[in-house]
């Protein structure tokens, strides 16, 4: 038998050797994983990351909260290009439209989270100008921030 066949044959049992540990730790794996209960809990009640958007009197979890702040970042960013086409002349005004419409979009957003709550009369309200100074100077990457934390407060009104 030569070296070079020899190196092949080896080769080729590590592999199926490394196959078959590999199937055998999925496989344990698996079952202590379908064993787990807590696990199986976690899954069953773990809702999409996207799930009742609009409906901004929700309470929201973490992973939800950052659905939320994704979605409407685009849509802040889609309002402040078409406004920047619309009103601005050329890039720098474009710019200063955009911004002003960041400040606008985030602060309204806060408002309608927290009155869909009925949390406008507590200390929470805080929000909406923590909000619009993030927005206005960071805009809409820093302004919905906070609104996605309002978005997992308790809604008082269920």
């Amino acid at each position: 038998m030569s070296y070079s066949r020899f190196k092949v044959c080896v080769t080729q049992i590590h592999i199926i050797c490394f196959d078959y540990t590999i199937t055998n730790i999925d496989k344990r794996i698996l079952n202590i994983v379908s064993e787990d209960k807590l696990v199986q809990n976690i899954f069953s009640r773990s809702k999409s990351m996207f799930e009742d958007l609009f409906n901004h009197g929700k309470e929201r979890e973490p992973l939800q909260a950052l659905g939320f702040y994704v979605v409407f970042f685009i849509i802040g960013i889609a309002l402040a290009a078409l406004g920047g086409l619309v009103f601005g002349s050329d890039f720098e005004t474009g710019m200063l439209v955009g911004h002003v419409i960041a400040v606008i979009y985030c602060t309204i957003l806060s408002y309608l989270i927290l009155s869909a709550k009925g949390q406008l009369s507590n200390a929470v309200s805080a929000f909406i100008f923590l909000a619009a100074f993030l927005s206005y100077s960071g805009g809409a990457i820093g302004g919905l921030i906070p609104v996605a934390y309002l978005s997992t407060i308790n809604n008082l009104k269920s």
